[in-house]
């Protein structure tokens, strides 16, 4: 009978070598504290290069055992191991252009009547942001409340005068802004890419038709090896992460 302990007996094992290298990858990432959080965060940093990075660990380990298994007489397990280091070589890519898309950032605002106006509350959450992100989040005043869709979303709109950046909008894109600005806020990422920020304005009643609170990410910089990941991301059918992402509230104060 064989032996259930000698390798040819029992099946494919996983070989020292691919058990090394996935090691080595791993312990590379402790030594600098890249894990957990931080791992993801990485990925989001740098996607392109993270998933160059893994994929060829990954990739020349196949590549070690496959040469030995070809060379033990075993095409068959070679070739599994070749097929199952490419998806995972995909998985990685995939994942990686995954985290490099931007969750929506999400904003509400709540108007509470005084006295002698309105307290108005704007509140701004935002995942997924990489380290050099930023979520901007701005209260506009507006003079005249739109009637239906038809007015918020018609030609020279409201819609988009409300989502555009004062700060980095084109001066000659409108020719009038629906209001004046009430406030403005950054608010950077923490370790986890998340970003929260909350803005409180107090307005004299009676001044305004109503107001547009809106939180909206700056255009991300250029990282290294975008360009591949971003052709991976178009044939995979998925956002690059460049695309325009914001959210608006507006609130009809009389």
């Amino acid at each position: 009978m064989p032996d259930p302990d000698d390798d040819d007996a029992s099946g494919f094992q996983v070989s020292p070598a691919l058990a090394g290298a996935v090691a080595l990858v791993v312990a590379g990432l402790a030594a600098v504290g890249v894990s957990g959080d931080l791992l993801t965060r990485a990925v989001r940093n740098q996607p392109a290069m993270m998933a160059a990075t893994v994929s060829l660990a990954v990739l020349c380990a196949a590549g070690a055992v496959v040469v030995t298994l070809v060379r033990a007489r075993r095409p068959g397990t070679a070739a599994v191991v070749g097929i199952l280091a490419c998806i995972s070589a995909f998985a990685v890519m995939l994942g990686a252009a995954s985290l490099d898309v931007r969750e929506t950032p999400v904003v509400s605002a709540s108007v509470v009547a005084t006295d002698t106006g309105y307290d108005v509350t704007v509140t701004a959450r935002a995942s997924g942001l990489r380290s050099d992100d930023d979520m901007l989040v701005q209260l506009q005043a507006l003079r005249s409340f739109p009637e239906d869709a038809t007015d918020y979303l018609s030609p020279g709109n409201l819609e988009a005068a409300c989502t555009a950046s004062r700060l980095t909008a084109d001066p000659n894109r409108f020719v009038t802004w629906p209001g004046p600005l009430l406030a403005w806020q950054q608010a950077g990422p923490d370790s986890r890419g998340e970003a929260e920020t909350s803005v409180n304005v107090a307005i004299p009643r009676k001044r305004f038709a109503g107001l547009c609170a809106v939180a909206v990410y700056r255009t991300p910089r250029p990282r290294i090896g975008e360009g591949v990941l971003n052709r991976i991301q178009s044939w995979l059918r998925l956002p690059n992460g460049e695309e325009p992402s914001d959210s608006n509230a507006i609130i009809r104060l009389r």
